[in-house]
């Protein structure tokens, strides 16, 4: 008995370091995970906000950009990251920190390339050789702006037409081009009203009523819809010029906007 009692003894001062360690891998692997899930989120939503300011880059130089964009996108990072990333003990704050030397600022196509490289200390680490070095990549798109050929024609201009349509309009964004989609529930469709004051029906494409309660609306229809995907809640948009119409007038709405338009500037 004596011995057996020794041998279990030895036995778990031989397996419960490894086991502790093989813990503290684990944990250290997963929370690195996290880290880097969080970083690659950060910088792409500062990524994102760095796009709008593009015509600002365009026009600052290679060297002036770099240093902006490092700048802002360094501190965003922290701020999005929030105020505990700073006292993460496997974040390691030395010389090197959040790096974005790599990056490529405005490339000829107006592209950001953002490339971020850090270092995480695993709760592991017995020296300085076992960090890791890791890197985010984001690349986004400036908003430069359109610049249109010079060889357009003006006198002809560009025009837009909803398949089956009876109207031209002057603006894609047109809201009888861009439908807005809401849902409702069966239930609530005899009270609602679309923006002509008419009453919804059915629409005769998809409303099945085993589909369950869930329906959708357009504030420029007159039906109810079972399915988001349906036809009817779709619109095909042609553009096409102005000399391509065949006679159809200009829609109320474009009209009334360029009216109001040229008062403004009278």
């Amino acid at each position: 008995m004596k011995k057996l009692k020794a041998s279990v003894t030895v036995e778990t001062a031989l397996v419960l370091p490894v086991f502790m360690f093989a813990s503290i891998t684990l944990i250290s692997l997963i929370h690195m995970m996290s880290i880097y899930a969080r970083m690659e989120g950060a910088l792409s939503q500062a990524g994102r906000e760095l796009s709008v300011m593009g015509y600002v880059l365009e026009n600052k130089g290679d060297e002036m950009g770099l240093a902006m964009t490092e700048t802002y996108v360094r501190a965003r990072v922290m701020s999005i990251m929030g105020a505990d990333a700073g006292k993460d003990s496997m974040i390691v704050w030395d010389a090197l920190g959040i790096s974005l030397i790599r990056s490529d600022v405005y490339d000829e196509k107006g592209n950001i390339n953002l490339i971020m490289t850090y270092t995480l200390r695993p709760y592991f680490a017995l020296s300085y050789g076992t960090d890791v070095r890791l890197v985010n990549h984001c690349m986004v798109h400036s908003w430069i702006g359109y610049v249109r050929d010079k060889d357009e024609n003006e006198s002809d201009p560009i025009v837009y037409v909803a398949e089956n349509g009876t109207v031209y309009h002057t603006s894609p964004t047109c809201t009888h081009l861009s439908l807005s989609i809401s849902s409702t529930t069966i239930e609530e469709v005899p009270g609602l009203r679309n923006e002509n004051g008419g009453k919804y029906y059915p629409c005769e494409v998809c409303y099945d009523s085993s589909n369950g309660p869930c329906v959708y609306i357009t504030e420029e229809g007159d039906r109810y819809h079972s399915l988001i995907s349906c036809s009817g809640l779709k619109r095909t948009i042609y553009e096409i010029h102005l000399s391509e119409v065949g006679g159809k007038p200009m829609c109320q709405r474009c009209a009334s906007y360029i009216q109001g338009m040229i008062r403004e500037g009278e």
